[in-house]
């Protein structure tokens, strides 16, 4: 009977150890993440630019972070909750909900021009890879434009394999590229983690597009149809 009380002790104390270092680094993420600007509304071209060139700039995909660097390891660790809980509809609905409230986003920012088609939503929308192919085969057939899936991996990633229709374009130039767009089209962002599709999404959102999705898991895990550039294939 001690025995089994002995047992049952110390795996409450592990699972007590496993929450509270959860919990901490839930309480890191939200607090070292937070951008100073808040939105007001139709921000400009260069504001949106500026606002995202920080914020990738501060995250571990920044290209200015050394590999294996201790810098790197502390942003990697400050993103790890997000990047486990991004990948359930329901949490990633929760961290959207959050990121609204913290920099200044609001579903009525696009004021009566939205139509009443972003109430009751965060954004960005996360989809998974039935609701994407859906997406894909409905979009056509609706009043809206066509779907964009902007794939925000890497150059080098998005030859080697990308979701059949995906565009790629680099996180630096995302604004320069779709700013002059209808902000009715509907745009799925696709990356390798959660930091990639949240900054480029965020982008989207600040300059008022309605439709803004994110592919809520990194690109490895779809396991539908691909496309490549390169000679050998896929």
């Amino acid at each position: 009977m001690k025995l089994t009380s002995n047992k049952w002790l110390r795996r409450t104390i592990d699972v007590s150890v496993v929450v509270v270092v959860i919990g901490f680094l839930v309480f890191g993420y939200f607090k070292y993440t937070k951008t100073d600007t808040t939105f007001t509304g139709q921000l400009s071209r260069q504001e949106v630019q500026a606002i995202l060139l920080k914020e990738y700039q501060d995250s571990s995909i920044s290209p200015n972070i050394g590999t294996g660097s201790l810098q790197l390891l502390m942003r990697k660790t400050r993103e790890l909750p997000a990047e486990w809980l991004s990948r359930s509809k329901f949490f990633s609905t929760i961290l959207a909900k959050n990121r609204i409230d913290r920099i200044g986003l609001s579903t009525q920012s696009c004021e009566d021009s939205c139509g009443g088609v972003n109430e009751g939503y965060a954004y960005p929308i996360p989809i998974n890879q039935s609701e994407l192919r859906k997406l894909q085969i409905e979009t056509p057939k609706t009043k809206y434009p066509d779907l964009i899936i902007l794939d925000v991996r890497g150059e080098q990633a998005y030859l080697e394999s990308h979701i059949p229709g995906a565009v790629y374009v680099p996180m630096t130039e995302i604004v320069e590229t779709v700013f002059p767009m209808n902000r009715w089209l509907p745009i799925v962002v696709v990356g390798n983690n959660y930091e990639e599709t949240r900054i480029a999404s965020e982008a989207l959102y600040r300059m008022l597009f309605h439709f803004v999705y994110r592919f809520q898991y990194p690109y490895p895990y779809w396991n539908g149809e691909k496309e490549t550039f390169l000679a050998n294939g896929i």
